[in-house]
């Protein structure tokens, strides 16, 4: 898996070693491998695209595999209530029986 990531990074790297070298070292100067890997990320901008990339490849990933997790969902409900009672209209009070019917 490293020497996926390192074959595309390592040509994506050279042609920017070679500019560097030409355009801002004079001759006979060498260049750290940090310096030219600073310039290889400011001169390509492939490199940029490729890791937006990644990281929207890693997103889509995450969302295909959110359908198999538990779900949870919840709700609430709150009524405030006093002690008073008051009857509905056409109901009866507390305590009376039901009419009998003959």
């Amino acid at each position: 898996m490293i020497a996926r990531l390192l074959a595309p990074l390592c040509l994506l790297v050279l042609p920017a070693l070679s500019v560097a070298a030409q355009s801002t070292s004079p001759a006979g100067r060498t260049i750290t491998l940090a310096q030219a890997l600073a310039t290889a990320r400011e001169r390509q901008p492939s490199l940029r695209q490729a890791r937006a990339a990644t990281l929207e490849a890693k997103a889509r990933v995450g969302q295909a595999a959110a359908p198999l997790y538990p779900q949870l969902g919840a709700s609430a409900n709150y009524q405030l209530t006093t002690s008073n009672y008051v009857p509905r209209p056409g109901a009866l009070p507390r305590g009376t029986p039901p009419a009998r019917r003959a």
